[in-house]
């Protein structure tokens, strides 16, 4: 589906609505599956989980790409104020996978964050972007210190690839940093302090 969407971009989108639903329940199965660490069994079902694990890992990608294309290539509006709100959770969910088959930091840099930027970008209701910042931001109250950094390093790029546009978002921003910035995390209070200035 990519190397289609690759080819003829926009003509394409308009097919997504076939698999839209698809795309977005297979991200709320897998935000449920790599919620928790990968276990560890015995050898020969390690062997076969790791198999079905990178093959499922592989689609999971897959789908986080084809959804960012999705967002880069929408120029007749498919994502509509419907698929837009249906697709928020499923996609910022992908940052509690934090049992992803490789490393999570990897994971999001590659697959979640380009399709949580591309999302911003496509949208241009303040309402939309303030309710998908939401969303986003609810993720720094993760207890999980990685989820936290990785969303930290999301609004970040956003801050920077918004620039100006972002400013509708700010109050919000700040609310949600000033609550992060008591963390013990070390890393944590960094990437506020790249946020705050």
């Amino acid at each position: 589906m990519i190397k289609l969407f690759d080819t003829i971009k926009s003509y394409f989108v308009p097919y997504m609505s076939f698999v839209f639903d698809f795309c977005l329940d297979q991200l709320t199965h897998y935000a449920q599956v790599y919620s928790t660490p990968h276990q560890k069994g015995s050898k020969r079902k390690m062997i076969e989980s790791d198999i079905s694990l990178s093959l499922e890992y592989k689609l999971h990608c897959l789908i986080l790409d084809t959804m960012r294309n999705c967002f880069i290539h929408d120029k007749e509006e498919f994502i509509d104020t419907n698929k837009f709100d249906k697709i928020i959770n499923p996609l910022i969910d992908q940052l509690d996978c934090i049992g992803v088959p490789t490393k999570y930091d990897q994971f999001v840099a590659l697959s979640v964050q380009p399709a949580v930027l591309q999302l911003f970008e496509l949208v241009k209701d303040d309402y939309k972007w303030k309710s998908l910042n939401y969303s986003l931001m609810m993720k720094t109250r993760s207890e999980i210190t990685s989820v936290k950094l990785a969303t930290l390093n999301i609004v970040l790029r956003m801050v920077e690839q918004l620039k100006e546009r972002v400013a509708v978002l700010v109050n919000d921003i700040l609310s949600f940093v000033a609550e992060t910035l008591e963390d013990e995390n070390i890393e944590v209070n960094d990437r506020n302090s790249l946020l705050i200035f």
